[in-house]
């Protein structure tokens, strides 16, 4: 076993720009026509399996890249199998690599469509990790802040990222396909179809090739698009998509793998027109394009037939046409089928070439004897025992590492992966081509740009009749700060109101214990209203703290006794109203047990999941109010129904049990998703409940990576409003609208009517109010 592991350590360093990336491509296209790689170029290996039958040519076939473009590979591939032409060696680049690697680690053709024409591609460009994949705090902060963007700080350096695209899908997906070739010290020349592909060495500005280790490591780093995926660390270098220095490796083929029939799969670039140029995406896709067509053009030279798929009228993106760009490989190699036919193989032929292909298969890994993790020793210490507990001696499981490593980078401050390997008796090594392997080696490596980290967004709420709340709001995030897991985080929110909290998140054991002390400063104006009439306003301070004790089970559920201490402060500013509590100035203390669940899918529409939020505890030492006990809960509940129609149950209810507690402490309605056709805070009371029905219909979807969508939305809300000295107050209204889901945040726009003349035109941005 290596002793540190290159697989998919993916970094982000902040420099450079996006326009400096595509830059950058041009440059090294030209570099890579002038000077051979920095890399030890090595002779073909003799164990290159013998072409079966003998006596025949060795054929190879190089795959371009050419994102979603290179779905037509399959075709390509499809045709190939259908006609009984074999492919002895196989070379790809970017989406070349990703199907070359798949075909060349013995995937079938209905694998292969299968994956292509699935929805598998769409979680796969995303500009954030999956929330399913978070951290039980990563998703509070999704929650909080979903319209967040994150700067990292570590070294004193400010980092905006220099990737688009959150990849723990794409890397799920590779590990996950390609699981008996995710061995560390796997050659590629004992696969079923001898195997290459290239990255660029940023590093060194010259092609690297990949002969040996993870075939998942392999393509993941040539696929690594500059400024959409995070580039690869591998033994001090930086790797990126190997389409820059070599997007069509013919040349690969022939003195790497030794193929005397050398077949290109070409995808031709689409036209440029003139009003292309005033998109900034396009002239950034044609820049990149312009860096890759001379070395295209040398490589297809170099070949003795070359395969041309009809796909200029797709794009790069258009992952959800699979099945078209299948069929365009496939035409391109019926077209060119008297050159192809040539060299087909006759039933007996074919049979032997097939079983001499199946007959190096890999086998996947079968009980797993060791665990070894690797990383910063403080972080080794904790992890170590809790994953050769749950790996050690059991069947070899995808799917439960697959969590593993998810827990490992749910918190974000980490980057984690796992390769297998062959272990005798003894401890020593195994030949990677006899028996499955049977042990896992994990990684851990701390990202570059962070922690700690800063999240920048804002919210917006402006209502007809109402005042426009506008808040900037900034959460900082230092992570294993005092040991591993632990957390400090402090919040501020500037603008309509002043927030200002810090806390410091102490696990206590490994079995989820913690400890949470807090301290938070609120400075609030307060409106009351009547007839939908502002008459008065009132000034709130709140200062002081308090901690938690609990227990976090797991990302989804998590239990905490709590407590708060705060001195608070409220006075009238204007205007008159018949509160008894005109001024205020004392202590207010809490305690109780809060429970908080949720299995939902996204921080924003959420098609499907439970959220429950609850607590229950007393009131007591508070000024002008009698000790009392008290109960909040939240709850929601989401299903969708053929795919495009999500229906939401919701509800909430506060209480002190009809207790007479002063003003400052009364719950409040009103407002957004709290009845929208009502003015912000215009009920409040000791004790309220609100149930709401919400609709939504997916009428489009915002491009690759952009955000979940745009959706007509409508619902109905129904609540009541308690007090000890005044009836109670029952409202009810219908609205609808639109709404944005987007990685900036939930927009939305629309109006409200509701009983009691109320009417509102509402527009919100940030999070989900």
């Amino acid at each position: 076993m290596r002793s540190a592991s290159p697989y998919l350590h993916i970094t982000a360093n902040g420099r450079g720009t996006i326009l400096g990336r595509y830059l950058v491509r041009v440059i090294l296209s030209a570099s890579f026509f002038m000077c051979e790689s920095a890399f030890p170029q090595q002779a073909s290996v003799s164990h290159l399996p013998p072409a079966v039958p003998a006596n025949r040519p060795i054929i190879g076939v190089a795959l371009e890249g050419g994102g979603a473009l290179g779905l037509a590979h399959i075709g390509v591939l499809e045709w190939f199998e259908e006609h009984q032409v074999p492919v002895d060696r196989v070379s790809g680049t970017s989406m070349g690599a990703l199907v070359g690697g798949f075909f060349a680690s013995g995937k079938s053709m209905k694998e292969l469509k299968s994956l292509a024409t699935s929805d598998v591609f769409d979680s796969m460009f995303a500009l954030q990790p999956a929330y399913a994949r978070l951290s039980f705090r990563r998703r509070q902060d999704r929650n909080d802040m979903p319209q967040a963007i994150p700067l990292g700080l570590r070294g004193g350096r400010v980092s905006v990222g220099n990737a688009l695209i959150a990849d723990d899908s794409l890397d799920t997906l590779l590990t996950d396909e390609l699981v008996p070739s995710n061995n560390e010290n796997l050659d590629f020349d004992l696969l079923p179809i001898p195997y290459r592909c290239v990255a660029t060495d940023l590093t060194t500005l010259q092609p690297k090739i990949f002969r040996s280790g993870s075939l998942p490591f392999a393509v993941r780093s040539s696929i690594a698009i500059p400024g959409v995926f995070r580039p690869v660390r591998f033994e001090g270098h930086v790797l990126v998509d190997g389409a820059i220095v070599d997007n069509l490796p013919v040349d690969v083929l022939r003195d790497d793998l030794g193929a005397q029939v050398l077949i290109a799969v070409h995808l031709k670039d689409a036209s440029f027109a003139t009003e292309d140029a005033g998109s900034l995406t396009s002239i950034f896709a044609r820049a990149y394009q312009a860096g890759t067509s001379r070395n295209e053009e040398i490589s297809k030279r170099q070949a003795q037939i070359v395969l041309t798929p009809e796909v200029a009228t797709f794009s790069s993106t258009d992952y959800g046409k699979g099945a078209a760009m299948i069929a365009a490989g496939y035409q391109a190699a019926e077209a060119q089928k008297s050159a192809l036919l040539k060299y087909a193989l006759d039933d007996a032929d074919w049979k032997l070439y097939v079983e001499s292909r199946t007959s190096r298969m890999r086998l996947r890994p079968g009980t797993i004897r060791t665990v070894v993790v690797e990383g910063p020793s403080s972080h080794v210490v904790k992890i170590a025992p809790i994953a050769k507990q749950e790996l050690t001696d059991k069947p070899f499981d995808e799917k439960q590492l697959d969590r593993v490593i998810a827990d490992l980078r749910s918190s974000g401050g980490s980057a984690a992966y796992y390769e297998t390997f062959s272990e005798k008796q003894g401890g020593s090594p195994a030949p990677t081509s006899h028996g499955p392997d049977n042990a896992v080696a994990i990684h851990l490596r701390p990202n570059i740009e962070g922690p700690p980290y800063l999240l920048l967004g804002a919210d917006v709420v402006s209502m007809s009749g109402n005042v426009t709340s506008s808040v900037f709001d900034m959460r900082f995030i230092d992570q294993d700060l005092g040991g591993y897991g632990s957390e400090l985080r402090s919040n501020i929110r500037l603008g309509y109101f002043t927030h200002a909290e810090v806390e410091y998140y102490r696990p206590i054991s490994q079995t989820g214990l913690f400890i949470q002390p807090r301290l938070s400063l609120v400075r609030d104006p307060v409106y009351f209203w009547e007839d939908q009439k502002r008459v008065s306003e009132r000034f709130l301070q709140r200062a002081g703290g308090g901690f938690d004790v609990g227990l976090a089970v797991n990302a989804r559920l998590q239990i905490a006794l709590t407590y708060d201490d705060n001195e608070v402060r409220w006075k009238l500013v204007d205007g008159t109203d018949d509160s008894p509590t005109q001024h205020l100035s004392g202590n207010t203390q809490q305690g109780g047990i809060h429970l908080s669940y949720s299995d939902q899918t996204a921080a924003i529409a959420s098609p499907s999941g439970t959220t429950v939020d609850a607590f229950i505890g007393a009131l007591f030492h508070t000024a002008m109010s009698p000790d009392t006990p008290t109960a909040s809960l939240r709850f929601r509940h989401s299903w969708t129904i053929s795919r495009l129609n999500t229906i939401s149950l919701s509800g909430q209810g506060d209480t002190y049990f009809r207790a007479a507690v002063a003003d400052p402490f009364r719950f409040t309605l009103g407002g957004p998703l709290r009845l929208y056709a009502s003015s912000v805070d215009e009920y409040r009371g000791t004790d309220t409940a609100l149930g709401r029905l919400v609709y939504l219909r997916k009428i489009a979807t915002l491009p690759t990576g952009i955000g979940e969508g745009i959706y007509l939305t409508g619902g109905y809300e129904a609540a009541n409003v308690w007090s000890p000295a005044a009836p109670s107050i029952l409202r009810q209204d219908g609205f609808g609208g639109l709404l944005f889901s987007t990685p900036l945040g939930a927009l939305t726009l629309g109006g409200a009517i509701g009983d009691a003349g109320h009417r509102k035109v509402f527009f919100t941005f940030g999070h989900l109010f």
